[in-house]
């Protein structure tokens, strides 16, 4: 059967990424451990999943998507410093273990969204995060092969939508704010619970 909405569908893959002609590889799922995922949904990338629609089990697939299909350009705005102390710990010391140089952060928006920043910026002021998607500006090159294609059961159907509920405040400290952990009463402390 070919694939279409609703499927289940599990795929190998390598993926290779670059901002022009060269591409780095990035990851792969293996024949062992593949991506499964319910074709559809909005669970993928809708470019990725335009190229696998009508494939079959055992079809192979090679592929690029640009930028603009894929998890789009680069902006600057995305790149914001903030204050060091809102990585601070309950007692006042700067949470070290979970920030650092290369470190993906997980913060919040003042409306509650969960998002990621990379530390790529440290002084004794500020920590300067960012928050561009890491393949974000890439040309991604994917290769690999449908294993597993078929109109998904309940039991899959289930397990693939406890995948996709919210978790809530990842947090713990419940201010909803990051952006400015002050005046939200959180002090220094607001971020420890992230980690």
């Amino acid at each position: 059967m070919s694939i279409t909405k609703d499927f289940f569908v599990a795929c190998s893959y390598e993926l290779y990424a670059g901002p022009n002609e060269v591409r780095d590889f990035i990851e792969q799922a293996t024949p062992e451990s593949p991506m499964q995922y319910m074709h559809g949904i909005g669970m993928m990338l809708p470019a990725f999943e335009q190229k696998l629609d009508g494939l079959k089990e055992g079809d192979s697939f090679d592929f690029e998507l640009t930028p603009e299909n894929g998890y789009g350009e680069r902006f600057s705005d995305r790149v914001v410093p903030l204050d060091r102390k809102i990585f601070c710990v309950e007692d006042g010391k700067f949470d070290e273990e979970h920030v650092f140089m290369g470190a993906r952060v997980p913060m919040q928006t003042v409306d509650g969204q969960r998002i990621e920043g990379q530390v790529i910026e440290m002084n004794d002021e500020k920590i300067t995060l960012d928050f561009n998607h890491p393949l974000s500006g890439m040309y991604l090159h994917f290769t690999g092969k449908i294993l597993e294609a078929h109109p998904a059961t309940d039991e899959e159907r289930a397990e693939i939508e406890a995948l996709l509920q919210p978790h809530g405040n990842s947090c713990g400290c419940g201010c909803g704010c990051h952006d400015d952990a002050e005046e939200s009463g959180c002090e220094g402390g607001c971020c420890g619970g992230c980690h």
